[in-house]
């Protein structure tokens, strides 16, 4: 994963702060949704079922992870 992501990292290496900072944001989006769906998954039945909120929560980790 290094090679392919090492030259757009270096290009906005200016942006690190704010690159940083979305990550962030992101996982505990992922990991809100997560606790969500643990304890009360009825609030979000009303946009989309469970699976979809469960697949976007997984998804969203690693691709963060990568950023």
């Amino acid at each position: 994963m290094k090679m392919p992501f090492g030259q757009p990292v270096d290009l906005i290496l200016k942006w690190k702060s704010v690159l940083v900072f979305l990550g962030a944001s992101l996982i505990a989006a992922s990991l809100t949704i997560m606790l969500i769906l643990i304890n009360s998954p009825s609030l979000l039945y009303t946009s989309l079922s469970m699976e979809p909120w469960f697949v976007l929560a997984a998804m969203l980790s690693p691709i963060v992870y990568t950023l």
